[in-house]
C-alpha cells in the first residue's frame, strides 16, 4: 500500500510540475494575456492544478498515517473530510474540462487547423499538447 501511495504521490507531483512548467511557458512566450481567462483551455488547466494541489495534500497525509491528538481531533476530521470533498468535487471538474477541452480542439485541429490555431502563430508542440492533451 505504501508503495502506490509513494508511486501516486510522485505522479501528482509530476503532473503539478508540468501544468505549473506550462502556465511559466506561456508567460516567457509573451501568450500570457488577461484575454486567456476567457479561454476554456486555461479554465481545464487552472481546475487541473488546483486539483493536484490537494491530491497532493490528500496523499501527504494518507502516506502519514493521519494520526492527530485527541483535543484536535474532531476539529481535523471535519477539514479532512472538507478536503476530501474538495478533492472530489475538483477531480470531476477538472475531468470535465479535460474531455470538453480535449475532444473540441483536437476534433477542430484535425478538421481545420486554421480554425483554431493558424500555422502563422508559432505555437510550441510540445506546449500544445500539454494544454490539449495531458488534462
Amino acid at each position: 500500500m505504501a508503495a502506490a501511495g509513494w508511486l501516486r504521490l510522485g505522479f501528482h507531483a509530476a503532473s503539478l510540475a508540468i501544468v505549473t512548467y506550462s502556465v511559466v511557458w506561456l508567460r516567457q512566450l509573451g501568450m500570457l494575456a488577461p484575454w486567456l481567462v476567457l479561454m476554456f483551455t486555461m479554465w481545464g488547466l487552472a481546475t487541473l492544478g488546483a486539483f493536484l494541489c490537494v491530491a497532493l495534500v490528500v496523499d501527504v497525509r494518507l502516506l502519514r498515517g493521519g494520526g492527530a491528538s485527541q483535543p484536535a481531533k474532531e476539529q481535523t476530521n471535519k477539514l479532512w473530510a472538507f478536503t476530501l470533498q474538495l478533492h472530489e468535487l475538483l477531480f470531476a471538474l477538472a475531468s470535465f474540462f479535460a474531455v470538453i477541452v480535449t475532444t473540441i480542439f483536437w476534433g477542430l485541429f484535425f478538421y481545420d487547423r486554421e480554425l483554431i490555431l493558424p500555422r502563422a502563430f508559432a505555437f510550441p508542440a510540445l506546449l500544445n499538447h500539454i494544454q490539449h492533451t495531458v488534462p
